[in-house]
């Protein structure tokens, strides 16, 4: 080979690795960041005027009515503009939601009653969306629904839908989560953007990993339709309904096969 090829050629591979090195480092970047585990805690806000005395009052109250004036301006400053619109109603359920995951250690519960479920001093999710309900001052309410999943990513859950002329939001008085995000958006394994997401400190300790686990599956589009177990068109009706028995749905199944439960005959 000449020596003026010879030199061609080393410069040409030479230029060719350093393409490949500027063309497949932003993809390995990129690759690690969907490999790397959300962090919850670096999202993770706290209301001032959210503190122990104000949720006693709630608690006494049962409602968060007296709450807003003191937490308004705090939670729409967290929430800023990646919520869209928030009005008074959405306002309440979001403080309601938060005011839930601050009542109770998490523990096994069968309270539905408020009375119930405020002398608590376990509550488990089940608990908390009805707990949430009763906070924002009704059940009947057709605009928060509750929905389940089971078999999945976040396993056996509960948590709250909220719609209104703004969007959709998933709300999780559970982990102290709120997300804008849509039911089909959610089952379809959409990511939701870490801006869409605001998580807040909670009264349990017990469940970090859980809430990691939550988060996760949000950030990450790790829901999936075989995972709902499901969806009430209000939480009054929850109370009503709410059984295994009435899950027809793939998450209702698995969670029949999980108790040895046949499908009733009808």
């Amino acid at each position: 080979m000449k020596k003026s090829h010879l030199i061609a050629a080393i410069v040409l591979a030479f230029g060719l690795g350093a393409a490949g090195g500027m063309y497949f480092e932003p993809l390995r970047r990129h690759v690690a960041t969907r490999l790397v585990k959300p962090d919850v805690r670096s999202n993770e806000v706290s209301l001032a005027g959210l503190d122990d005395s104000a949720i006693r009052s709630a608690r006494e109250r049962g409602s968060v009515e007296a709450l807003l004036p003191l937490c308004r301006e705090e939670l729409l400053g967290v929430l800023g503009d990646d919520f869209g619109r928030v009005d008074e109603p959405l306002l309440r359920v979001m403080l309601s939601t938060i005011a839930a995951a601050n009542f109770a250690e998490y523990g096994g519960s069968s309270a539905t009653r408020y009375e119930d479920i405020k002398a608590a001093s376990h509550l488990n999710c089940g608990n908390t969306i009805l707990l949430t309900g009763y906070l924002f001052g009704t059940l009947e309410s057709r605009r928060l629904r509750s929905i389940g999943f089971d078999g999945g990513y976040v396993g056996n859950h509960a948590q709250l839908l909220y719609r209104d002329d703004s969007g959709e939001f998933l709300l999780d008085p559970t982990v102290g989560l709120i997300a804008r995000t849509s039911f089909d958006d959610l089952l379809s394994g959409r990511p939701v953007p870490r801006s869409k997401i605001r998580v807040f400190s909670i009264k349990a300790r017990s469940i970090d990993a859980f809430r990691e686990r939550v988060y996760t599956a949000l950030r990450q589009g790790k829901y999936r339709p075989c995972d709902l177990m499901y969806m009430h068109e209000s939480l009054a009706e929850h109370v009503q309904k709410s059984s295994s028995d009435n899950y027809f749905t793939p998450g209702g199944i698995f969670l029949r096969q999980k108790l040895n439960r046949p499908l009733p005959d009808r």
